[in-house]
């Protein structure tokens, strides 16, 4: 992660603990996993799960204090989260608060 993603992700947390959010995308570095629940009960009946290539661009709708953020594809999403991602795992990059990618 560079210098400027980190001060990103710290603007993201600093949003997180002033209730408020700031969208920010990201791009999938290798396929992801995405579970896609349909909001009904049971969920493990009402999910699917659907690969996304590599390249990607992701929103950020979710940071944890576990060190980890949750992804979607669904660019207008303000929350829900379909995969999560540690920051540092390598399965994302370009952090970012734009939708078009930097690199």
């Amino acid at each position: 992660m560079t210098d400027a993603e980190r001060a990103i992700v710290k603007q993201l947390y600093q949003a997180k603990a002033e209730r408020r959010s700031i969208p920010a995308y990201c791009t999938a570095a290798q396929p992801l996993t995405m579970h896609r629940w349909n909001g009904k009960h049971p969920s493990d009946e009402n999910t699917t799960i659907e690969t996304v290539p590599a390249g990607t661009t992701l929103r950020i709708v979710m940071v944890s204090r576990l060190g980890d953020c949750g992804l979607t594809d669904d660019l207008e999403a303000e929350h829900g989260y379909q995969t999560r991602a540690d920051w540092e795992s390598g399965l994302i990059s370009d952090i970012r608060l734009t939708r078009e990618p930097t690199r």
